[in-house]
């Protein structure tokens, strides 16, 4: 997955096939949230292990990383969390939901 450091166009959601589970983003990227992967997630209100709680009014925003830590350790890479800044509502996900794009610093 690109972050905006190695990222030179303003191309927008990257394809399934661009997309990697072990990547971060830096702290100050801007980024907003992959539609298809947050409204493919089945939330479970009674699954007391699931932590993932995405409200889907944030989808069209655009957040700014707070701080970017590795969660999962394992033998092929880490998978990492963010923090992520929506306008003051801070919210933690998965790197793997979000993208970024030049477009959003314009």
């Amino acid at each position: 997955m690109r972050t905006i450091t190695n990222f030179t166009n303003d191309r927008g959601i990257p394809p399934l096939s661009e997309r990697e589970w072990n990547y971060s983003f830096e702290v100050g990227e801007r980024v907003k949230l992959i539609p298809e992967m947050v409204k493919n997630i089945i939330i479970d209100p009674y699954n007391p292990f699931q932590f993932i709680n995405i409200d889907m009014s944030f989808i069209d925003k655009i957040g700014v990383i707070t701080d970017c830590y590795p969660d999962l350790h394992c033998n092929l890479g880490v998978s990492y969390m963010c923090l992520v800044d929506f306008d003051g509502v801070e919210k933690k996900l998965m790197s793997s939901l979000l993208y970024t794009s030049l477009k959003f610093y314009k």
